[in-house]
């Protein structure tokens, strides 16, 4: 095969001796255009030569001449020597005695074309350091002298595959290597004009430069149209841990030592998260409880079956981890601590001061109270009731007195010489109560004195 530049020597033999004056000519079909090739020697013999120098965009399987008439005088002459003119016609091109029929010269002035950009490499999400095999497949089989390469589309900062193997073939690879800066939601080239010689040369088997021109990026045949590949080097971000709840609400105590519930959310913006793991600890991040444990997709659980310590702040951490890998910074809840233990009791009196036996109001009691305690999750409400017996309810049935530590209770029918008991009980934080303290009775003594004897 010939190729641009090459100069092909044609000669037409007639059956006499022939003299040229001028420069006729002959036209070859090569393609969409046709050569026109002027005389070069011969005159004064039998055989023509016209030098076909080769020129781009021509091309012929089988290099004949145009027709029958392709030999033109071009305003000169061809005669015998007694100055008879030449007769041109020619054989019927592909017939015997033409220049297809005798030679078997074939013009190639085309390079490879580019048809697709493909890869080799799964649909997946990657990360730095990770290697995508890029293919790019030709027309025709190309050969590869240095290093091609092809410019990615990476983000900020864009990526570079270099050329590796398939020289000799139609289809060349070229191998990615991921490096941190690089994030894309869907791995393409960068543009139509991405791959290049880097002075290098992609050729056919003849030395055709092969022509570089990629499909448009995410247009059909371009590398982000046939494959779904995500280079993703930006970490989850767990966003709120919560201790105690499910639902997301985050409690300091709870009351329970063998389960716990935690919520918690998360984010990803490439890849998306694929694994959320847990652990609990007695130390802020700590897993000294529950070692890391996945929980699939799930950014909620309770776990059962636990021996929590009493008085004991657990912390509850979380992470995640993309589809490519790259995994959270650690979050960690602000603790919760296990309350076991109930209020400590303390005591109370009748009245509002010290204690007193007696009340002249037919219509209210008082109380007040001292030295209850809780040292876990803290008291939050105090209960108290009023009855005719130590510790009855029959009068005033428990009622909530917030975190106050005397009480009036007023609207009452007290009947006279009639004892009556106010009891109190705290409840903490996670719902703990502590003993009914009970005062020791407070008698109403509504009738004054009556007059006795004076001796």
């Amino acid at each position: 095969a010939y190729v641009v530049g090459a100069t092909i020597p044609i000669t037409i033999t007639f059956n006499q001796t022939v003299t040229i004056t001028g420069t006729p000519q002959l036209t070859l079909e090569t393609g969409t255009t046709d050569a026109v090739v002027d005389y070069a020697s011969g005159t004064g013999t039998a055989t023509l030569t016209f030098n076909y120098v080769v020129a781009a965009g021509h091309t012929s399987s089988d290099l004949d001449y145009a027709s029958t008439g392709a030999l033109a005088l071009n305003s000169g002459i061809i005669k015998d020597a007694s100055g008879n003119a030449a007769t041109l016609t020619l054989a019927t091109p592909g017939d015997t005695n033409t220049l297809g029929a005798n030679k078997a010269l074939i013009i190639d002035t085309t390079g490879p074309k580019v048809l697709s950009v493909n890869s080799t490499t799964i649909d997946s999400a990657y990360n730095a350091g990770d290697t995508v095999i890029v293919s790019v497949t030709f027309n025709d089989k190309t050969f590869i002298k240095g290093t091609p390469q092809i410019k990615m589309e990476t983000g900020p900062t864009d990526g570079t595959a270099n050329y590796t193997s398939g020289s000799g073939t139609t289809i060349l690879l070229f191998k990615y290597i991921i490096a941190s800066t690089h994030n894309i939601i869907d791995l393409d080239y960068k543009s139509t004009s991405a791959l290049v010689l880097n002075e290098g040369t992609v050729k056919d088997t003849v030395g055709n430069d092969a022509t570089l021109t990629l499909a448009e990026p995410g247009e059909a045949n371009s590398l982000g149209a046939n494959k779904a590949i995500i280079i993703d080097n930006i970490a989850p971000v767990i966003t709120m841990v919560a201790e105690g709840n499910i639902n997301g609400v985050d409690t300091d105590y709870q009351a329970s030592s063998t389960k716990i519930s935690l919520s918690w959310s998360g984010s990803d913006s490439l890849s998306g998260i694929l694994n959320y793991e847990y652990s609990l600890g007695i130390t802020s991040g700590g897993i000294e409880t529950i070692s890391w444990t996945s929980s699939s997709t799930d950014t909620s659980l309770s776990v059962t079956n636990l021996s929590l310590s009493d008085a004991t702040k657990y912390y509850i951490s979380a992470r995640a981890t993309d589809k490519a890998g790259n995994v959270s910074a650690v979050k960690t809840g602000d603790g919760i601590t296990i309350d076991l233990t109930a209020p400590k009791a303390g005591t109370a009196n009748d009245g509002l001061g010290v204690d007193i036996s007696y009340t002249g109001s037919s219509d209210s009691l008082s109380s007040n109270w001292t030295d209850f305690q809780d040292a876990t999750s803290g008291i939050i409400d105090y209960k108290y009731s009023v009855g005719t017996t130590s510790g009855g309810t029959d009068i005033k049935d428990w009622t909530s007195n917030s975190t106050d530590t005397s009480v009036t209770v007023s609207g009452l029918t007290l009947n006279n010489a009639q004892p009556y008991y106010l009891s109190v009980k705290a409840s903490d934080m996670v719902g703990n109560i502590s003993s009914v303290i009970t005062t020791n009775g407070v008698t109403a003594d509504l009738v004054g004195p009556i007059k006795g004897t004076v001796m």
